[in-house]
């Protein structure tokens, strides 16, 4: 099994022996991988804009569903 060093903690970690054909750069602490999942969306936030329009039509929509609740 390889190990890895963890992008976000430094930690050197066993990496994952499931993720075969995937590279992974951050070990599997909750937090860690909350970090990972926040930097894929800012990344392709900035690159992709169907996905950036679909993020903005989220908020959008959950913004609304607030304000009719509130009313």
């Amino acid at each position: 099994m390889k190990t890895l060093v963890c992008r976000h903690c430094g930690r050197k970690v066993q990496s994952n022996k499931k993720l075969k054909h995937h590279i992974q750069r951050y070990c599997g602490e909750k937090a860690y991988q909350a970090e990972r999942k926040l930097s894929f969306d800012r990344h392709k936030y900035k690159t992709n804009s169907s996905f950036r329009a679909k993020k903005l039509q989220d908020t959008l929509d959950r913004k609304h569903g607030e304000d009719s609740l509130h009313s």
